[in-house]
């Protein structure tokens, strides 16, 4: 329980931020990427246009980690308020793990 919540840092990482780190969500056609970007963490879900640019490009920190890596792990944004989202994408360690899906889709 231990490390079952705390702020996001390349020290703690358990998922390949560089391999692995899109996802499509196949009935939305919503693709999903995992950035690393000077030192902080981001989930980026963009969508394609009838011409496939992207469109409705939603982008947040990942300020806090839940779960300890071993089986999964959701992400948390903090707002300028003070409040905590969950993001877009959640890490579930089956199959070697680096397998992202969707958690919950805020529009």
């Amino acid at each position: 329980m231990g490390r079952a919540f705390y702020r996001a840092s390349p020290e703690n990482l358990v998922e390949d931020f560089a391999k692995a780190n899109t996802y499509r969500h196949a009935p939305s056609g919503d693709r999903y990427t995992m950035i690393h970007r000077g030192g902080q963490f981001y989930p980026q879900r963009r969508q394609l246009d009838a011409e496939a640019r992207e469109i409705n490009v939603f982008e947040r920190q990942i300020h806090y980690v839940m779960g300890s890596g071993n089986h999964a792990r959701t992400y948390l944004h903090l707002d300028p308020a003070g409040k905590l989202t969950q993001l877009p994408l959640g890490w579930y360690g089956e199959r070697g793990g680096c397998i992202f899906a969707i958690t919950v889709t805020p529009r």
